[in-house]
């Protein structure tokens, strides 16, 4: 859909996947996105992302790889809506669940899932520069 309905909605648009490997081609990270390409306005940025997905694999946690895919998902968002590299770098945006809202079981559910606590994952993307933007949603 990327080459057919890039520019759907008024808009130019893209889907991206990135991985990093290591030198051998071991997957280490990877994330998958939404850019939306936005209007000049001064001083806002020209891009949108939803950061639908990132990861970490277990065995390479700790090492910086996080911010790594988050730089290189904001450098691909610019390639892939065509700004030029001087323009205000894209708006990440990311979801996550309350984690005082979810129940046990899902709360023991989604930490066994991604192997790390709930808790725990505001305060990362807290320490990459993230903040919270609170509001309900369907």
């Amino acid at each position: 859909m990327n080459e057919t309905h890039c520019l759907a909605f008024g808009r130019k648009h893209r889907e991206l996947v990135a991985v990093l490997e290591d030198e051998v081609g071991t997957l280490l990270s990877g994330a998958n996105s939404l850019v939306t390409a936005m209007p000049e306005r001064p001083g806002w940025p020209r891009a949108a992302v939803a950061l639908n997905y990132i990861f970490v694999e277990r065995a390479v946690r700790g090492q910086g790889l996080l911010r790594q895919i988050r730089v290189t998902v904001r450098r691909l968002a610019m390639l892939a809506v065509e700004l030029p590299p001087n323009a205000v770098g894209p708006t990440i945006f990311i979801e996550q669940n309350d984690p005082l809202r979810l129940t046990e079981a899902e709360f023991m559910l989604d930490t066994r899932h991604s192997g790390t606590d709930q808790i725990d994952r505001p305060a990362i993307w807290d320490r990459l520069g993230a903040r919270v933007v609170d509001f309900t949603h369907v």
